[in-house]
């Protein structure tokens, strides 16, 4: 009897610490130790942080009139070989003109078609053969101010006139000179026509076809006497077959 009530005591006393034991406070597990990254793990996240973050850097497309503002990437040897190779594609920004290395060609009458010589001038004379591939139209030789292109002047040649006209940075234009074309041939759709134009530092002299058309003052642009000049041609396509550039 003694042994078994000893028994059952043993028992009510586990019991007891069982149940004391599950209502203590739990001390919380260790957190598990940090992982060092793989390489693999390091190069995947890289990966993921550049591609979410890149932006798209192309440059946007920059008109003939922005390009050719950038002066100083033009390289130094256009000075010593543009009047020998005035058909070499380096010597040009173009849009919407082709040069081929025999003459310069307009592309689309719908489209801007703008060639700008990548060379600066205080002193012009230009001769060459203008040629409209279409009926109608003008094809102007379009003096730039290198510091502000909205200071300009073009000799505008049309099948009827040639004029000049003078547009400021105002974007105000007004005629300069003009002087109406009595010649019947005069820039005939596929026959070309001979054009020499002269900037000397104060006059404007347009010759056509051996025969002198206009002179008078050169326009200014503001104090420099640098300028750019582009063939910039409206509502028709044009070849240039043969130029002559000289300048300083």
């Amino acid at each position: 009897m003694r042994v078994w009530f000893a028994a059952l005591s043993m028992l009510c006393a586990i019991g007891a610490a069982i149940a004391l034991a599950s209502l203590a406070p739990k001390t919380p597990s260790p957190a598990p130790a940090d992982v060092e990254p793989t390489s693999a793990d390091i190069e995947s996240t890289n990966v993921a942080t550049i591609e979410s973050e890149v932006v798209d850097q192309t440059p946007p497309k920059l008109s003939v009139q922005q390009q050719s503002l950038r002066f100083e990437l033009w390289p130094a040897e256009l000075d010593e070989s543009s009047w020998q190779d005035p058909f070499e594609s380096r010597h040009w920004d173009l849009q919407g003109w082709e040069v081929d290395g025999e003459s310069l060609s307009g592309q689309d009458v719908a489209k801007t078609n703008a060639a700008m010589f990548r060379k600066r001038y205080s002193k012009l004379m230009l001769e060459f053969d203008a040629v409209p591939l279409g009926d109608g139209g003008s094809l102007s030789i379009r003096c730039y101010k290198t510091e502000d292109t909205r200071q300009h002047f073009d000799v505008r040649l049309r099948h009827d006139q040639i004029d000049v006209i003078e547009s400021n940075a105002s974007l105000t234009k007004h005629n300069v000179a003009f002087s109406e074309l009595d010649e019947p041939s005069s820039f005939k759709r596929d026959r070309p026509s001979q054009v020499k134009v002269m900037l000397t530092g104060n006059r404007l002299l347009v010759h056509l076809n051996g025969k002198r058309i206009i002179n008078c003052p050169q326009p200014m642009l503001g104090t420099s006497p640098e300028f750019v000049f582009q063939f910039h041609a409206a509502e028709n396509v044009w070849r240039i077959p043969k130029l002559r550039i000289e300048g300083e």
